[in-house]
């Protein structure tokens, strides 16, 4: 088994862990579930068929921290996969870096 198909395998396995949770049940458990499939696909990186999985995750990741109060070090985590995951697909979408901005041209 190549190492793409390993990888595709173990992310499909967090997104059904992450589905199959209730957040009205298990808000706990469904958050860390958000955050673990969150992580792993900003670990993988912005590749071209994987950034729609990467932005779904960065916004439910999101929806998990403002859905129900959480332990900080839960929040915490959820946050930092967030901006993980959103500094990976400024990086993939050659944003990663600010650039200077060329100062306005009067029309005057």
């Amino acid at each position: 088994m190549s190492d793409a198909a390993t990888t595709l395998e173990r992310l499909s396995t967090l997104e059904d862990l992450a589905a199959r949770r209730d957040p009205r049940r298990d808000p706990l458990g469904w958050a860390r579930a958000e955050a673990a499939l969150c992580r792993a696909l900003a670990e993988e990186g912005a590749h071209e068929e994987r950034i729609d999985w990467l932005v779904e995750a960065a916004i439910r990741a999101a929806d998990a921290v403002t859905a129900r109060p959480l332990p900080i070090e839960l929040r915490e985590a959820l946050l930092e996969t967030m901006r993980r995951a959103l500094r990976t697909l400024a990086h993939q979408d050659g944003r990663g870096r600010r650039r200077p901005r060329p100062a306005a041209r009067s029309c005057a």
